[in-house]
Protein backbone atom coordinates (compact mmCIF):
# COMPACT_ATOMS: atom_id res chain seq x y z
CA UNK A 1 0.00 0.00 0.00
CA UNK A 2 2.79 2.50 0.92
CA UNK A 3 4.74 1.69 -2.44
CA UNK A 4 1.38 2.02 -4.49
CA UNK A 5 1.14 5.78 -2.69
CA UNK A 6 4.95 6.66 -3.28
CA UNK A 7 4.38 5.81 -7.18
CA UNK A 8 0.99 7.28 -7.31
CA UNK A 9 0.78 10.07 -5.30
CA UNK A 10 4.45 11.24 -4.13
CA UNK A 11 5.83 11.01 -8.26
CA UNK A 12 3.80 12.54 -11.08
CA UNK A 13 6.48 12.81 -13.91
CA UNK A 14 6.06 13.59 -17.34
CA UNK A 15 8.29 11.80 -20.58
CA UNK A 16 7.66 14.48 -22.74
CA UNK A 17 10.35 17.29 -22.53
CA UNK A 18 7.75 20.54 -24.12
CA UNK A 19 10.82 22.74 -24.56
CA UNK A 20 14.63 22.43 -24.81
CA UNK A 21 17.40 23.83 -23.52
CA UNK A 22 18.13 25.31 -26.95
CA UNK A 23 15.56 27.52 -26.34
CA UNK A 24 17.87 29.78 -23.56
CA UNK A 25 20.11 30.78 -26.96
CA UNK A 26 23.15 29.88 -25.39
CA UNK A 27 25.85 26.47 -25.76
CA UNK A 28 24.36 23.31 -23.48
CA UNK A 29 25.27 19.68 -24.02
CA UNK A 30 22.37 17.10 -23.91
CA UNK A 31 24.05 14.45 -21.14
CA UNK A 32 23.62 11.20 -20.79
CA UNK A 33 25.10 9.43 -17.43
CA UNK A 34 24.32 6.24 -15.32
CA UNK A 35 23.73 5.36 -11.86
CA UNK A 36 25.42 3.55 -9.45
CA UNK A 37 22.28 0.59 -10.28
CA UNK A 38 22.96 1.00 -14.24
CA UNK A 39 19.65 3.43 -14.39
CA UNK A 40 20.65 5.93 -17.51
CA UNK A 41 19.86 9.09 -16.86
CA UNK A 42 19.33 12.63 -18.95
CA UNK A 43 20.74 16.17 -18.21
CA UNK A 44 21.46 19.27 -19.62
CA UNK A 45 24.52 20.98 -18.87
CA UNK A 46 24.81 24.53 -19.08
CA UNK A 47 28.51 26.42 -19.17
CA UNK A 48 28.85 29.46 -17.51
CA UNK A 49 30.19 32.29 -19.90
CA UNK A 50 33.79 32.55 -20.47
CA UNK A 51 35.61 34.49 -17.82
CA UNK A 52 32.65 34.44 -15.44
CA UNK A 53 33.65 35.72 -12.12
CA UNK A 54 31.41 32.80 -10.99
CA UNK A 55 32.68 30.36 -13.68
CA UNK A 56 33.99 27.86 -10.96
CA UNK A 57 30.63 27.09 -9.45
CA UNK A 58 27.93 24.60 -10.53
CA UNK A 59 24.49 24.58 -9.18
CA UNK A 60 22.48 21.10 -9.90
CA UNK A 61 19.18 21.59 -10.23
CA UNK A 62 17.02 19.02 -8.26
CA UNK A 63 13.74 19.86 -10.40
CA UNK A 64 11.41 17.98 -7.66
CA UNK A 65 8.57 15.43 -7.93
CA UNK A 66 6.50 16.77 -10.80
CA UNK A 67 7.15 17.41 -14.63
CA UNK A 68 10.84 17.14 -15.75
CA UNK A 69 13.83 19.38 -16.72
CA UNK A 70 11.87 21.18 -19.21
CA UNK A 71 9.63 23.07 -17.55
CA UNK A 72 12.33 25.25 -15.54
CA UNK A 73 14.40 27.04 -18.15
CA UNK A 74 13.16 30.06 -16.33
CA UNK A 75 15.02 29.01 -13.23
CA UNK A 76 18.28 28.26 -15.86
CA UNK A 77 18.14 31.68 -17.31
CA UNK A 78 18.66 33.33 -14.19
CA UNK A 79 21.15 31.36 -13.01
CA UNK A 80 23.22 31.28 -16.37
CA UNK A 81 22.99 35.19 -15.80
CA UNK A 82 24.33 35.34 -12.70
CA UNK A 83 27.58 33.59 -14.65
CA UNK A 84 27.25 30.03 -12.77
CA UNK A 85 27.52 26.64 -14.63
CA UNK A 86 24.03 24.94 -14.68
CA UNK A 87 23.43 21.32 -14.29
CA UNK A 88 19.93 20.13 -14.58
CA UNK A 89 18.54 16.14 -14.68
CA UNK A 90 16.24 14.16 -14.53
CA UNK A 91 15.68 11.56 -12.24
CA UNK A 92 14.52 7.95 -12.88
CA UNK A 93 11.80 7.68 -14.52
CA UNK A 94 11.21 11.43 -16.04
CA UNK A 95 12.02 13.22 -19.11
CA UNK A 96 14.50 11.01 -21.46
CA UNK A 97 15.75 9.33 -18.25
CA UNK A 98 14.89 5.43 -17.91
CA UNK A 99 13.26 3.24 -14.55
CA UNK A 100 10.77 4.46 -12.47
CA UNK A 101 10.66 6.86 -9.55
CA UNK A 102 11.19 5.93 -6.08
CA UNK A 103 12.69 7.73 -2.83
CA UNK A 104 15.98 5.01 -2.72
CA UNK A 105 16.27 5.68 -6.75
CA UNK A 106 16.17 10.03 -6.35
CA UNK A 107 18.86 9.31 -4.14
CA UNK A 108 20.89 7.36 -6.20
CA UNK A 109 20.36 9.10 -8.94
CA UNK A 110 21.29 12.00 -7.06
CA UNK A 111 24.29 11.05 -6.31
CA UNK A 112 25.17 9.86 -9.74
CA UNK A 113 24.47 13.24 -11.03
CA UNK A 114 27.09 15.34 -8.63
CA UNK A 115 29.50 12.58 -9.58
CA UNK A 116 28.89 13.78 -13.41
CA UNK A 117 29.61 17.17 -12.37
CA UNK A 118 32.76 16.23 -10.70
CA UNK A 119 33.97 14.16 -13.67
CA UNK A 120 33.30 17.28 -15.77
CA UNK A 121 34.25 19.89 -13.57
CA UNK A 122 36.87 18.37 -10.86
CA UNK A 123 37.33 19.97 -7.29
CA UNK A 124 34.43 23.13 -8.32
CA UNK A 125 32.08 23.62 -5.50
CA UNK A 126 28.48 22.57 -6.45
CA UNK A 127 25.50 24.03 -5.00
CA UNK A 128 22.41 21.65 -4.76
CA UNK A 129 18.88 23.78 -5.62
CA UNK A 130 15.80 21.80 -5.10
Amino acid sequence: MIRWFEHRQVYAPTRTLEASGAELGRPFEDVRFLTSDGVSLHGWFFPANPGSPRGHLVIVLLHGNVGNISRRLHFYQAWLELGVNVFAFDYRGFGHSTGSPSLDGVVADTRAAIAEVRRRQPGVPIVLFG
